[in-house]
């Protein structure tokens, strides 16, 4: 069975329609949650896998620590987030999203897989250049193990 949860209750409608479409409704259900993630009981998830998600949170070390809770000693994780890339990525991506505010956009980098050793088991991390995105798999810990 698949929790999917998103901040944005339209997000979470239009993936509801997709669901029934593929005939998985039975098999799926979904939240909206603002990130603190009181949706989720403890200790109640198998695997988590986000998708750009982690780039946006804010307080990302303490979000990893919710998520941490919420998922079963070894429970499995798969996060791909953005990385910033070179200098003309970076300015090609900022004019085909000249909306953003790029104040506030985080990309992914050492600091970003270093909250994240901090809280899980990281089994492995790979990049790529174009376009630039890190995959990180990795575990969560047992409860008592630090």
């Amino acid at each position: 069975d698949v929790l999917g949860i998103d901040i944005d209750q339209g997000f979470v409608s239009g993936a509801a329609a997709e669901a029934r479409q593929w005939g998985v409704e039975g098999h799926v259900r979904f939240a909206v949650d603002d990130g603190e993630l009181g949706s989720v009981p403890d200790a109640s998830v198998d695997i988590v896998f986000t998708k750009s998600v982690l780039v946006v949170v804010p307080g990302l070390e303490a979000y990893l620590s919710r998520l941490a809770a919420k998922m079963r000693p070894g429970g499995k994780l798969v996060f791909v987030e953005n990385g910033r890339g070179n200098v003309l990525l970076h300015a090609a991506r900022r004019w085909r999203h000249r909306r953003w505010d790029h104040h506030r956009v985080n990309y992914f980098g050492d600091e970003q897989i270093g909250l994240i050793r901090r809280v899980f088991d990281v089994e492995l991390v790979a990049q790529t250049a174009i376009p630039p995105v890190y995959l990180v798999c990795g575990r969560a810990r047992d409860k008592g193990s630090a």
